[in-house]
């Protein structure tokens, strides 16, 4: 159980030895829609006119139903994904981590551990080391392995410690403790309490305890009760009643 705990602790260490290497003023820049119509190849309407606007240096949260358009969302204001109609507002690089919640699909299959943490010291500009990063996260023997060889767990610490290594005008997270033991995913929290007002986050998740202890708005995507005309992403009210959101992801531990 300590090595546990002492995992987690590594892996909000690791964040925090390349974010005290870099002099941050307030967050630059906000995020939105700006009457944004979109729709996929197949003719699938996932957006009409939507309209939303995240402060800069706040944290948002997306909510919905699966298939509703939150990881589309993120992929737009990302710059992945372009509007048919409409503004997207964002910042540049903005790192973007774990699409569709399962296979932290932002990282490139091919390139090695060890080359992924080399990249993101280097475009940091942190004083740190290799080894360093790899012992916080606790993936010393995974060091030489490729991404697409390393476990779903394995995948998303390395993303989530990119993602918030880079994030230097907003971070971007689909499902951030999926794959994640409660441990890990205490520490995500951590980090996110940690950067609030330093940087604008925006993540999608299930998780009311996640929305409730970590937001400073919320944002229905894709909800049923929400009308076509309204662009199918409306602001909801905080805190959310549990019965609003999965409570078969778990709740987010205030310990």
């Amino acid at each position: 159980m300590s090595e546990v705990r002492e995992a987690s602790t590594g892996m909000l260490d690791a964040i925090d030895t390349i974010q005290r290497d870099r002099s941050r003023q307030a967050a630059a820049g906000e995020f939105g829609f700006n009457e944004v119509t979109f729709s996929y190849s197949n003719h699938i309407s996932i957006f009409l006119k939507a309209t939303f606007h995240v402060k800069a240096g706040s944290v948002a949260a997306l909510l919905g139903p699966n298939g509703g358009g939150k990881s589309t969302t993120l992929r737009m204001l990302a710059g992945l994904l372009e509007p048919d109609e409409g503004i997207c507002l964002r910042p540049s690089n903005v790192p973007i981590i774990g699409f569709s919640g399962s296979d932290a699909d932002d990282l490139t299959p091919y390139l090695r551990c060890s080359e992924i943490i080399d990249l993101t010291i280097s475009l940091s500009k942190a004083n740190t080391t290799q080894e360093n990063i790899l012992n916080l996260l606790c993936l010393n023997e995974r060091a030489n392995k490729r991404v697409r060889k390393l476990s779903s767990g394995e995948r998303k610490r390395l993303s989530l410690f990119r993602a918030f290594a880079m994030g230097a005008d907003g971070i971007l997270l689909d499902e951030p403790f999926s794959h994640l033991d409660e441990s890990y995913r205490k520490a995500v929290v951590e980090a996110v309490e940690k950067m609030k007002s330093k940087v604008t986050i925006i993540f999608a998740t299930h998780n009311v305890g996640l929305i409730n202890r970590c937001a400073d708005v919320a944002f229905n995507v894709g909800n049923d009760k929400i009308k076509d005309g309204e662009g199918k992403i409306k602001e909801a009210r905080l805190p959310l009643d549990l019965l609003e959101g999965d409570q078969s992801k778990g709740r987010c531990s205030n310990g």
